[in-house]
């Protein structure tokens, strides 16, 4: 048992290298930052991993424009923003 416990752990140990799993866990919803305060996570840490999912949205998703896949997602996409769907 000692020997899966200590090979969990090695394994664990690795998410704090993984900036996908910070991220996951800033985005999921039951969970955002208030994960890594009950984790006793410094301030610091927390402060970078939301800056990392800020960065990363700014990057990579910011400029995107998503397009409705249904008739129905443009029906509610044009009540809430008719100027999002002008050029259509």
């Amino acid at each position: 048992m000692k020997l899966a416990c200590n090979k969990m752990n090695r394994y664990w140990k690795k998410t704090d290298d993984s900036n996908i799993h910070c991220i996951a866990m800033v985005l999921h919803p039951g969970l955002k930052l208030q994960y890594f305060h009950l984790q006793n996570r410094e301030d610091e840490w927390i402060e970078a991993a939301e800056n990392l999912t800020r960065e990363e949205y700014i990057d990579h998703y910011r400029n995107k424009v998503l397009l409705p896949h249904t008739q129905q997602d443009l029906k509610i996409l044009s009540s809430c923003c008719d100027h999002c769907i002008s050029d259509y």
